[in-house]
């Protein structure tokens, strides 16, 4: 992550403030001895301090509140995908592990035909679809359950306490939610459907293995839709014939 403030900024702050004080010492002393006339030393010398100290620290204010804004939008990046709003990667696993006796379930899903969408209706289409796909998965999260886009069209959702009973439950429900979306207009629409794996983490199980058992779950669900839509496109190509 960068830097809030670099060494250049602050130079540059630092000359601001020391002409913002010439500045203000100036006009208050033309002020109040040329304009108001005031010519008593003590007054004179109150007054000035007070317009220059409100000045120097309304300046400063605005600048930590600048500061602060950055600071609170540079989280917010680290912490939420841009467009789909689920956890990134980093915010996903560090909410595990900072739970290390805490079990569940592991659920990854990946969108099918994601590129068909991306080549047939825009890349504009294709974001819907990510949005969509993540709203779908949160309708079934529990309150301290977490999801994360781990980068293109994969997602990876963690269900505290729950088992492989229950997990297989909530696959559904969601497969169920993605298939009710489409993206596109009339009859260039494509409806949604996705690909799952999973398994579960005990407590002081490997993270990184339960990964690779929901991965390998999914390479295996990936595989079965691909032989069944290869298996649809070739019993569509032979219909004319066979109507012939």
């Amino acid at each position: 992550m960068q830097r809030l403030v670099s060494r250049r900024h602050v130079v540059m702050l630092s000359v601001t403030v020391a002409c913002l004080i010439v500045i203000v010492s100036t006009v208050s002393n033309w002020l109040l001895l040329d304009i108001l006339g005031y010519d008593n030393p003590a007054v004179v010398d109150l007054l000035r301090e007070f317009i220059l100290g409100g000045g120097v620290t309304y300046f400063l204010g605005l600048k930590v509140m600048e500061v602060n804004l950055m600071s609170r939008r540079l989280e917010h990046m680290a912490t939420y995908d841009y467009l789909t709003g689920a956890l990134t990667r980093a915010k996903f696993f560090g909410l595990i592990t900072a739970q290390p006796k805490a079990g569940g379930a592991f659920l990854v899903f990946d969108m099918n035909d994601f590129k068909i969408i991306n080549d047939s209706l825009g890349h504009a289409a294709g974001d819907e679809a990510l949005v969509k796909v993540a709203t779908a998965a949160r309708q079934h999260l529990g309150p301290e359950d977490l999801l994360c886009r781990l980068g293109g069209d994969e997602f990876l959702a963690f269900f505290f306490g729950l088992d492989q009973i229950h997990v297989h439950d909530r696959a559904r429900a969601i497969a169920m939610e993605i298939t009710a979306q489409t993206v596109g207009q009339g009859d260039h629409s494509i409806r949604l459907s996705a690909s799952f794996g999973l398994s579960v983490l005990n407590a002081g199980d490997s993270l990184d293995a339960a990964i690779a058992l929901a991965d390998a779950d999914l390479y295996r669900a990936k595989s079965i839709h691909h032989r069944r839509q290869g298996i649809a496109t070739r019993r569509s190509r032979q219909s004319p014939r066979l109507s012939a």
